[in-house]
């Protein structure tokens, strides 16, 4: 991902306009997001896509299934700078969400760019239960 912050100030100034635009555009869906939804929908499993499921901390899943199992796909950065959940704060936030859940009764499943084709063999073994 281009990190604006990091271009010189002459190229910032200078392309002010077009880097406005690059800000405004809509994020891409991650590839290893997609992958999992479409297992699901080939699977003919009903979802649900960013699901609140303790409404008082607002914590969402990126995708619910029914309500028992909760998948979030943990959208590391790639470029050595950290992202938002990979501070000490975003990932004890993190850890309290997951926490929350289980108390809660959820199943969690994670997913990262590396390992989201493991999903199709763990919803063969979740359905199993």
């Amino acid at each position: 991902m281009l990190n604006l912050k990091s271009l010189p100030d002459s190229i910032r100034k200078r392309n002010a306009g077009v880097l406005a635009e690059i800000k405004q555009m809509p994020k891409t869906e991650a590839i290893g997001l997609i992958f999992i939804k479409e297992t699901l929908r080939e699977a003919g499993i009903e979802f649900v896509t960013e699901y609140q499921f303790a409404k008082p901390r607002k914590f969402r899943f990126d995708i619910a299934v029914g309500g028992w199992l909760g998948i979030e796909y943990e959208g590391l950065v790639a470029t050595g700078k950290k992202g938002g959940h990979q501070t000490k704060g975003g990932y004890t936030n993190n850890c309290t969400k997951y926490n929350l859940a289980a108390q809660m009764g959820w199943t969690l499943l994670r997913y990262t760019s590396r390992n989201y084709k493991q999903f199709q063999h763990d919803l063969k073994n979740i359905m199993k239960l």
